[in-house]
């Protein structure tokens, strides 16, 4: 019952997101190129956006009406926005959006689009980026260095773990999980033992990130933390599949375990997959822990007799 003239009208005042999207469709289902283009083009969503680069074609779109949206946050919407820059018979690459970009977000995202187009990106570039100032220009960096990394990246790589900004940290810890023939867990140790706890949580992402019984080692490191909130992060620890550990790794594994804060028939299976018979005979040998004792009598009648309550009468005032 809604035409597109509707449709176009109540768009720009509508704040619901379900209706927007509905009134989208429309616009974009039964309007005219024009229409379409000032509409959904700049519009506020990437469904939106991307709506719009489908319906029209090439020939309905000029360089004006794409070039912005090749620098877009959304990656789909730079995904077609290349298709009809190339359509257009435009430069696929727009390296010089980089250069033109208002803002470091913006470049960031040229680079990107840079990268998605399948064009290479000098490493040297690339390297400035990850030092440059700019929050934004770093992320882009850390997310292309990624498959490129060397030996000689890893100490600048290591000090962006412990960046103030969690997002920049998390890229650097994909980097160096990426590459985990570029370093050993000896240069994360004193991340282990830094005072802060957001520290000691990404040392164990990047050790839990190397796999097999290091992530069950660094599990179960992490469950010996002081902080409760850290320590739990810790108590799904289970064995590998189809890994034989290692001598050192069975030490590790046979020093961790028995004061473990998990329960004993998880030590079990995890001392039967590491293939330690002295530390599964110790455990089988401890009984189960015993049921938490009521702290006096009256606990223990509440307790059980908590259906007597419900079906007790209520007495009448």
């Amino acid at each position: 019952m809604l035409d597109s003239v509707a449709a176009a009208d109540l768009l720009p005042r509508e704040r619901d997101q379900v209706v927007r999207s509905v009134l989208t469709h429309v616009i974009a289902d039964q309007a005219d190129p024009p229409t379409i283009r000032a509409l959904l083009l700049r519009a506020r969503t990437a469904e939106s956006r991307v709506l719009g680069l489908v319906r029209l074609h090439a020939s309905d779109l000029e360089a004006g009406d794409v070039a912005p949206l090749l620098v877009d946050s959304s990656v789909l919407v730079r995904l077609w926005a290349r298709r009809r820059w190339q359509e257009l018979d435009q430069d696929p690459t727009h390296a010089d959006l980089i250069h033109s970009a208002p803002t470091p977000t913006r470049q960031a995202l040229a680079y990107l689009g840079l990268a998605e187009s399948g064009s290479a990106i000098d490493r040297a570039e690339v390297l400035d980026l990850v030092h440059a100032t700019e929050p934004a220009l770093q992320k882009v960096g850390l997310r292309l260095l990624v498959g490129h990394a060397s030996h000689a990246d890893v100490p600048d790589l290591l000090a962006l773990v412990r960046s103030p900004h969690s997002r920049i940290a998390r890229l650097a810890g994909t980097v160096l999980a990426a590459h985990p023939n570029l370093w050993v867990l000896d240069q994360i140790a004193d991340f282990k033992s830094d005072a802060d706890p957001g520290i000691r949580r990404r040392a164990w992402w990047l050790h839990r990130g190397r796999g097999g019984w290091e992530s069950l080692i660094a599990d179960l490191e992490l469950l010996h933390d002081a902080e409760p909130s850290l320590a739990v992060l810790g108590r799904q620890a289970s064995a590998p599949m189809y890994f034989e550990p290692t001598v050192v790794q069975r030490e590790r594994v046979a020093g961790l375990l028995p004061d473990a804060t998990i329960g004993r028939e998880q030590k079990l299976g995890i001392a039967l997959a590491a293939g330690l018979p002295d530390l599964v005979n110790m455990l089988r040998a401890r009984p189960p822990l015993p049921p938490a004792e009521p702290t006096s009598t009256e606990s223990t009648l509440e307790q059980t007799r908590w259906w007597q309550r419900i079906r007790r009468p209520r007495r009448r005032a």
